[in-house]
């Protein structure tokens, strides 16, 4: 019985951390996001919110082209070392 309720509150504290964590992280990208800039993203419509959002997204966007430039480049160099 204590361990159910062990893993209720274990689940809710993890919870919790996510959303303070999201919300904190939202609330940085919208104090950084430029509020008329040439070079920003396009706006996404009318709500308030889409210059962060699409901030956030391009930020997501250009970490996974890292991610998966890293993961050619260290392909690529397994295959040349498997080729000598």
């Amino acid at each position: 019985m204590r361990q159910h309720m062990l893993n209720g509150w274990l689940v809710a504290a993890l919870l919790a951390l996510a959303c303070l964590l999201g919300i904190t992280a939202y609330v940085e990208v919208k104090k950084r996001a430029p509020a008329h800039s040439v070079d920003a993203w396009p706006r996404g419509g009318a709500e308030s919110g889409s210059d962060a959002r699409n901030l956030l997204l391009g930020a997501a966007w250009q970490y996974h082209v890292k991610s998966l430039n890293g993961r050619l480049r260290r392909d690529q160099s397994r295959q040349g070392r498997a080729g000598h």
